[in-house]
C-alpha cells in the first residue's frame, strides 16, 4: 500500500473516543484502538483490497482461501504450501513496502 494512504488511514482512526448511551444513561467517554466503523467508507475499501489480495495469491488445486469480514483461513496440505501462499499474498502488486 502507498505510505501516504498508510498515514490517511491511520489519521482517520487515531483519538477516536466513544460513549454508549442506553435510554437516559450513558458510559464515561472510552477510546477506540481497534476496529473499523461499521458502514464507513474504509470498510467498502477494505473488502476490495482483500478480494484483490485473494484473486492475486491464487490458490492451486489443493488450496482454497476462505474469507470472511478480516478473518482469512488458508487451507493447504502442507507447511511449505502455506508458506507458499503467504509468499504470494506478500508479493500481491499492492505491496509497496
Amino acid at each position: 500500500m502507498p505510505k501516504k494512504l498508510i498515514r490517511v488511514v491511520k489519521s482517520m482512526y487515531s483519538n477516536c473516543i466513544s460513549k454508549v448511551r442506553k435510554g437516559r444513561v450513558e458510559t464515561d467517554w472510552f477510546s477506540i484502538e481497534t476496529g473499523v466503523r461499521q458502514g464507513d467508507v474504509l470498510s467498502l475499501l477494505f473488502i476490495i483490497f482483500m478480494g484483490k489480495c485473494i484473486r492475486d495469491t491464487e490458490p492451486q488445486d489443493n488450496q482454497e482461501i476462505l474469507a470472511y469480514g478480516d478473518d482469512v483461513a488458508v487451507t493447504v496440505d502442507t507447511i511449505s504450501e502455506l508458506q507458499d501462499v503467504s509468499n504470494r499474498w506478500h508479493e500481491s502488486e499492492w505491496n509497496e513496502n
